[in-house]
């Protein structure tokens, strides 16, 4: 095994791999340590698999080359109704506020159309169509493709081995043949692996057929309804802007007096890729860049220059609009700053871009160079989403920057995804229809929305049964081969892009299979960019693939119907089942209520049906987890009795988490069910506990550990405290689920819905939900934190006053750490007994007197407690320890019957 296993190679599992996984993994991170070597030598190996890539390609290219004039015709045909409504903006004027509103409402009318083009039994008859012109007149099938695929890979590994084979013993010969070798093999591996996996049968007309029933089923044409509305009153308030365009255009004419020098062209900047000043915006072909966008070549193009410039800004304008709306639908999901944030700052720039026409001159040129800046966006919308994020702050950093952070840049993303590729694809689709100078090169526009089209079809292929994500065995689980399957199909109709791109422009774009760039930092930036075939065939398409398919799948359960059942089997292998469960109950007579007191928003990490663990395979179907801090008061769903607890193991135990599990003992008859409905009794659980996290909570309700099991537990009564997650990267977080079980197996996880959270009362992943249950005790003077810290407020003779954070119960007995600085003399402290405590006054009267000769002053720093008994220090678990201990150093309860109010097996 090479060093680069050992480093590379992922070590914590919850099962060792199996030999034939092993080899994978080692062949596929040793390769990739060979690559990494290739490229510190020059990139000898690299060059050769582009090279062969692209003869492959070139092959291919010529094989279809033929049929693209008849798919030109077709797909101009099949684009029409696109072109045909922007058709009506070609005569757009600029000469007065009235104009300029006009123009906004038929782009507002325009993205009506286009939003219902996105209905779901829209997009499967369009991509029906599309598939026809692909299959049909391209002639490109999943079989030509798998043929192609399969002759890559051949001519990569003969063309890396040759010079070997042909007698050269160059270093670089020896290293591109070992190469080759991992490659056979790694092949040859994939290939009896994939014979293994029950795929699908390909078949198109079902699959899409499929992908309108769950677009239906997840709501998608209700949303797309919304956003239809939001347009329809866009529309209708815009003419109350005509007095603000007033005042701006007769600024703007005032500034066209000035006639300065320069004007911003929204349609050069796109193509070049960078902020262009211009003469006349309206008449690029004077400008000396215009040979190579193609401007005036033919002398009468297809599609004019003033259109391309009005389309480009007006659709900018547009797309930005649209980020401010899919930005304040975020709003409803109960995270409100960054989300408004965000609509705020795209609001104002869809505004900048929509007065851009009535500014002109330098200043105004290099303020749009700046505002379209890509690099600026990016700055600003991370800054504002950094800012929004500490909103309803969980408590700390890694809750922080895994739910709070990443959630709310997560959403500004998915906010920017389909407007930026609609903006790009008519830009592409416009200047690829000119056919003249390199416009044949812009085919961002297809092979983008092409790749998310195929991680969708791959994502409806591969099923919702392989729902995880991680490599082995357990929760965390990736089913390497199926990421590959998915990655290799979503890439399949990027190419699909590339070629529809060709056969609208009647050039195949030569760079898509290039790098441009000599050096290996420039192909790099080239490769993580995105900006050639290579880094989608290696990373994008794999990411895309993944990405969409965990929110495709996310909470789709067929209502509540899809679940597993766990059957033991004498050889000691738990098979899973699928079976048919029950559509989700109607959350208004649902005996559940959220697991924590209100009076705060909390967050749902993950729901029902999700990727990381609530999926088929570990059977946690309808698990939920909120993200709660270590040592909070987690209170009962529902009315029950305990049957099973477990809260004596350490964090991070390999024995498992500690958890509670209460019999739900007041039958539901439309919450308690199993398989096809059937009436059964149901469970909850709860995890992960404290350690002992359980039995304080009962504790302080004066129940002894020993009658613990059996007793009974209404709804919002503390039953555990929560414990920590180890790990630098694991957030804290309650999981909750209800489970059942019949004669034939366990069900693990059925659907379940909470009365208090709204809609529907199913939780979602990245949505806030504030609790409507209610703590039934005061129970917060008995469940102190394990070390109380506070600064204090008045001392005297034998008394100190403690701040707010005092204690709320009585801790005679106890011993109080006062740790204060005296100028000049150094640290002190002091270790004191408590003799008296007032709970309301926060006054504690000490026993003896100071070791210092006088009280220590005001502001100085105390401590009540300390670390778990088994992980204090010695002095500490003589002076300081909450709980006193027997002969065997066992906690036990003081000496006046008072239960501890920590108490912790050494």
């Amino acid at each position: 095994m090479s060093v680069g296993n050992v480093l590379l190679r992922p070590q914590p599992f919850r099962r060792r791999f199996a030999s034939d996984e092993a080899r994978l993994v080692d062949l596929t991170v040793g390769l990739m340590a060979r690559l990494t070597e290739d490229f510190a030598r020059g990139g000898g190996a690299s060059k050769i698999i582009v090279a062969s890539v692209q003869a492959q390609m070139e092959g291919f290219i010529a094989q279809i080359g033929s049929k693209f004039e008849a798919a030109n015709t077709k797909l101009l045909d099949w684009l029409n109704p696109y072109i045909a409504t922007v058709e009506s903006l070609k005569g757009a004027s600029f000469e007065s506020p009235e104009h300029i509103v006009s123009l906004v409402e038929k782009i507002l009318e325009a993205g009506l159309l286009m939003v219902n083009e996105c209905r779901a039994a829209n997009v499967a008859n369009r991509l029906n169509a599309l598939a026809d012109i692909v299959e049909t007149d391209l002639g490109l099938s999943y079989a030509g493709f798998d043929q192609m695929f399969r002759s890559l890979f051949d001519r990569v590994i003969n063309d890396l081995g040759k010079d070997f084979l042909d007698g050269s013993q160059s270093e670089e010969a020896v290293l591109n043949f070992a190469i080759s070798r991992q490659l056979m093999t790694l092949r040859r591996l994939l290939r009896d692996a994939m014979g293994e996996v029950p795929l699908p049968t390909f078949n198109r007309k079902a699959l899409i057929r499929e992908l309108q029933l769950l677009m239906q089923a997840n709501g998608a044409d209700a949303e797309l309804e919304k956003l239809a509305q939001n347009i329809e009153e866009a529309k209708a308030k815009i003419s109350d802007a005509l007095p603000l365009l007033q005042a701006g255009f007769s600024f703007g004419v005032s500034s066209r007096d000035v006639e300065e020098a320069g004007n911003y062209s929204w349609y050069a900047s796109w193509f070049k890729g960078e902020g262009i000043a211009v003469v006349d915006r309206m008449d690029l072909i004077s400008e000396p860049f215009a040979p190579e966008m193609g401007l005036g070549m033919p002398q009468a193009p297809p599609i004019g220059t003033p259109f391309l410039e009005q389309w480009a800004h007006w659709s900018y304008a547009l797309s930005e609009v649209l980020k401010a709306v899919l930005n304040g639908l975020q709003i409803e999901k109960g995270n409100k700053v960054s989300p408004a944030l965000q609509t705020v700052w795209q609001g104002l720039n869809a505004v900048l871009s929509l007065l851009a026409p009535l500014l002109t001159g330098s200043t105004a040129t290099d303020f749009y160079k700046l505002k379209n800046d890509g690099k600026f966006q990016t700055i600003i919308t991370e800054l504002l989403t950094f800012s929004g994020s500490f909103e309803e702050y969980p408590g700390a950093f890694r809750e922080w920057f895994k739910v709070n952070l990443m959630t709310d840049r997560g959403n500004a993303s998915d906010a920017a995804q389909y407007p930026d590729l609609g903006y790009e694809f008519f830009l592409s689709l416009f200047t690829l229809i000119n056919q003249s100078g390199e416009n044949y090169l812009k085919i961002g526009g297809f092979t983008k929305p092409a790749r998310l089209a195929g991680s969708y079809i791959a994502s409806v292929m591969l099923g919702r049964k392989e729902l995880y994500y991680g490599v082995g065995s357990g929760n965390y689980v990736i089913p390497g081969l199926i990421i590959l399957l998915g990655g290799v199909i979503t890439f399949s109709f990027e190419m699909i892009g590339w070629l529809l791109a060709g056969a609208i422009a009647r050039k195949i774009s030569d760079k898509y299979w290039d790098f441009q760039a000599e050096d290996f930092v420039g192909g790099a930036v080239e490769f993580l960019k995105g900006e050639n075939a290579f880094g989608s065939v290696f990373l994008n398409s794999y990411l895309e693939f993944m990405g969409t398919r965990g929110s495709f799948w996310s909470g789709k359960t067929d209502k509540g119907k899809f679940g597993v059942r766990l059957v033991p089997s004498l050889s000691g292998i738990t098979e899973r089942n699928e079976i048919v469960l029950f559509e989700y109950p109607d959350k208004a007579a649902s005996p559940y209520k959220l697991p924590f007191p209100s009076g705060r928003n909390v967050f749902c990490v993950q729901g029902h049906n999700d990727i990381s663990s609530h999926h088929y395979r570990n059977g946690m179907i309808y698990a939920v987890d909120f993200t709660l801090q270590e040592n909070e008061i987690i209170l009962a769903m529902r009315d029950g009795f305990i049957t099973d607890y477990r809260d004596y193991l350490p964090v991070g135990a390999d024995e498992g988490k500690s958890y509670i599990t209460i019999k739900h003992n007041t039958a539901s008859a439309d919450h308690d069910k199993g398989a096809n409905g059937a009436a059964a009794i149901t469970y909850a659980r709860y995890e992960v506990a404290q350690p002992h996290g359980v039995r304080r909570a009962f504790a302080a309700r004066g129940i002894a550990e020993s009658a613990i099991i059996g007793t009974a537990v209404s709804q919002g009564d503390p039953i555990m405290l929560l414990g920590e997650r180890p790990g630098v990267f694991e957030t804290d977080y309650l999981q909750v689920w209800v489970e059942t079980a019949d004669s034939t197996g366990i069900i693990p996880t059925i659907p379940f819905v909470f009365s208090d959270i709204e809609e529907n009362g199913i939780p979602k992943k990245g949505s806030y939900y504030t609790s409507g249950n209610t703590l039934t005790i005061d129970v917060n003077s008995k469940l102190q934190p394990l070390v109380i810290t506070g600064w204090i407020r008045e001392s005297g003779r034998n008394f100190v006053v403690l701040n707010e954070a005092g204690p709320v119960n009585d801790v005679v007995g106890s011993h109080l750490k006062i740790m204060y600085e005296v100028p000049g003399a150094g640290m002190f402290t002091e270790y004191v007994k408590i003799a008296s405590y007032n709970t309301g006054s926060k006054k504690a009267e000490i026993s003896g007197v100071w070791e210092m000769g006088a009280p220590p002053p005001v502001g100085a720093r105390y401590s009540l407690g300390t670390m778990p008994y088994s992980m204090a220090r010695d002095f500490d678990k003589k002076f300081a320890y909450l709980a006193p201990t027997n002969e065997t150093n066992e906690a036990v309860n003081f000496t006046d019957g008072r239960v501890p109010d920590t108490v912790q097996v050494p």
